[in-house]
């Protein structure tokens, strides 16, 4: 799948299953991104998210925003595509964090021991005033 998204410009993709992933490059630092993750993060979807990291990682994107805040439902196989996005982003020698995690996605993370692989911030300003 392909997002056509260029440094500066916000470009949509669409997964199985109504995912929709939405690009955003950012304007003050061209090597990252936050990707919103707008439907459903399940089996059907999940493989949509894999596709869209693994293109921003080509693109030289290092620091990876995952933005949850339109995820409606995630399962098993959501957390296996986050923790996926997680080593790819970790083996290229950048970052990925979560935002906007509903309270059920938060507690499921942390309830399957994975809080700590899969860092949730407040907000994407909390994320600029800690770097």
């Amino acid at each position: 799948m392909r997002t056509g998204s260029r440094a500066g410009r916000t470009s949509q993709a669409s997964g199985a299953g109504g995912l929709r992933l939405g690009v955003h490059p950012d304007a003050r630092d061209p090597g990252a991104v936050r990707i919103a993750v707008n439907g459903d993060l399940d089996i059907l979807s999940a493989p949509a998210l894999i596709d869209c990291v693994t293109e921003q990682l080509d693109a030289g994107r290092r620091r990876l925003v995952l933005d949850l805040g339109a995820t409606a439902f995630c399962d098993a196989r959501g957390l296996a595509a986050m923790l996926d996005a997680r080593e790819r982003v970790c083996a290229s020698g950048g970052a990925l964090v979560l935002v906007g995690a509903s309270d059920l996605l938060r507690r499921s993370i942390t309830v399957t021991g994975l809080s700590e692989a899969l860092p949730i911030v407040a907000d994407v300003v909390a994320i600029h005033r800690s770097s």
